[in-house]
């Protein structure tokens, strides 16, 4: 019995000593500089948007938040980066569907798991693509795009950022619904994708509103249809895709906030905190609603759910793509 009761003294001593531990990491958190990888090269509307909410974060917590930027591999790169840092709540991912969960599709080979190697804060928001063609294309709207892509003798071709990128499985999905033959042309990145569309080297391809509505307004593009449920505030006259016929045809990336496995619980419950006010307020809302950012910010279990499906939805589209995992 004294065994016993000295064993029990020891666990609970243990245990006392690990929750006052945790709470007194979480009462000085933060006391240094945090670090916010952001996996995308500097200048794109990932680093911009992670600067625009790094700021904010470096703002409410009072320390510095340096900006990592560690581009490369689909955003895998930046991601195992952090994944293999050390799990205190100062190394910060600024992820997205591409490294959680359509890399994780499409390569076998991928250095990390990630519903084992990551603690997911907050998901915030998801850009929806717009399909838009080149203005030589003898359609206005979407039903006589689509009759078009129908009555073409050669397969009309189409604009990515590379294999297994949102605007390639895209058009997989537009291919699927409308049962008709597209040929993919990936380009090294979005950027020189969308200019094939304005230079006529493709007939059309899929972007972002935040860098394709000066092109629309200048009539170097014209929209056809969101890859959405809802039209977008920043096109109100471009249907989503319901509308059209292509149900449930959603393509899009989502930001969020992910923490090495093992982080204290209660550093991710501060850090959760703060991204959940810094992600609502109007100044962040007004910022981004206009560019296309469908918001819609899911934590805790809601997260670790919506991201599961979100595996298993990229897993689905890859497979009809017929892309085999490398």
């Amino acid at each position: 019995m004294q065994r016993f009761l000295a064993r029990f003294f020891v666990v609970a001593w243990a245990a006392f000593l690990t929750c006052t531990g945790t709470a007194a990491l979480a009462l000085d958190f933060p006391s240094k500089p945090i670090r916010l990888v952001i996996p995308w090269p500097a200048g794109g509307i990932a680093d911009l948007r992670g600067r625009f909410i790094g700021d904010r974060l470096a703002r409410a917590l009072g320390q510095p938040v340096v900006i990592d930027n560690r581009p490369g591999a689909d955003g895998t790169i930046g991601a195992y980066a952090v994944a293999k840092s050390r799990a205190d709540g100062y190394t910060i991912l600024f992820g997205s569907n591409i490294d959680q969960a359509i890399a994780p599709a499409a390569n076998r080979t991928l250095p990390y798991e990630p519903m084992r190697d990551f603690i997911p804060v907050i998901v915030w928001g998801k850009s929806h693509l717009v399909l838009v063609a080149n203005p030589s294309v003898p359609a206005r709207d979407a039903k006589e795009f689509f009759s078009w892509l129908k009555a073409s003798h050669d397969a009309p071709a189409y604009s990515s950022g590379g294999s297994a990128h949102a605007a390639h499985l895209a058009g997989v999905m537009l291919k699927e619904r409308l049962g008709t033959d597209l040929l993919h042309v990936p380009y090294k990145g979005s950027a020189p994708a969308l200019t094939a569309v304005i230079s006529g080297e493709v007939s059309f391809g899929f972007d972002f509103v935040a860098t394709s509505l000066p092109m629309i307004e200048a009539g170097k593009l014209r929209p056809i249809v969101v890859m959405g449920p809802r039209r977008l505030r920043a096109l109100p006259n471009v249907p989503a895709a319901e509308e059209v016929g292509l149900a449930n045809a959603h393509a899009y990336t989502w930001g969020g906030f992910f923490l090495p496995a093992g982080t204290p619980p209660a550093v991710v419950h501060r850090l959760q905190a703060e991204f959940e006010r810094i992600l609502t307020s109007k100044d962040l809302t007004d910022h981004v609603a206009f560019a296309g950012v469908d918001f819609d910010i899911k934590t805790g279990n809601d997260l670790t759910d919506f991201i599961r499906n979100e595996q298993a939805k990229w897993r689905n589209v890859v497979a009809i793509a017929g892309i085999k995992p490398e």
